[in-house]
C-alpha cells in the first residue's frame, strides 16, 4: 500500500538496527523498501557491537525483555475495537506468514472457487 509506504521505511529500520542480516518480508516492493535500510545501516558494525555484549551480567534482563507478554491493566475497550484488533492481528498473521503466501497464491488464482475467512 503506497500510502503506508513511509510508515513502514521509518518502523521497519529496527531490523537492521538490532543486527538482523535477513528478512522475509511479503512483496518485492517491501523487499525493495526494505533493502534500502542495509543501505543506511552497518549490521556488521552492529552484530561486532552485540558480540561485546556480557550475556551473562545481562541475562535477566534480556530474559524479561523478550519473555514480557504486554497485558492490559484495565481492559476498557468497547467489542467493536476489540474486535477491530482481533481482525488486524489476524489479518496481519496471514499477510506475513507462509499460509499468507499459499492464500494469495491462491486467490490470484483462483478467486472465486473458494471462500476464505
Amino acid at each position: 500500500m503506497p500510502d503506508l509506504m513511509a510508515a513502514m521505511l521509518q518502523q521497519k529500520i529496527a531490523h537492521p538496527r538490532s543486527g538482523a542480516n535477513t528478512a522475509w518480508v511479503p512483496s518485492p516492493t517491501a523487499a525493495t523498501l526494505h533493502a534500502l535500510h542495509y543501505h543506511q545501516v552497518d549490521v556488521f558494525a552492529v552484530q561486532r557491537q552485540l558480540e561485546k555484549t556480557d550475556v551473562d551480567a545481562q541475562r535477566e534482563s534480556l530474559l524479561r525483555d523478550l519473555l514480557t507478554v504486554p497485558v492490559a491493566k484495565k481492559a476498557n475497550w468497547t467489542d467493536a475495537s476489540a474486535s477491530r484488533s482481533w481482525t488486524t492481528t489476524r489479518r496481519a498473521f496471514w499477510a506475513t506468514s507462509c499460509a499468507g503466501s499459499i492464500r494469495a497464491w491462491a486467490v490470484r488464482r483462483c478467486p472465486t472457487s473458494i471462500t476464505w475467512v
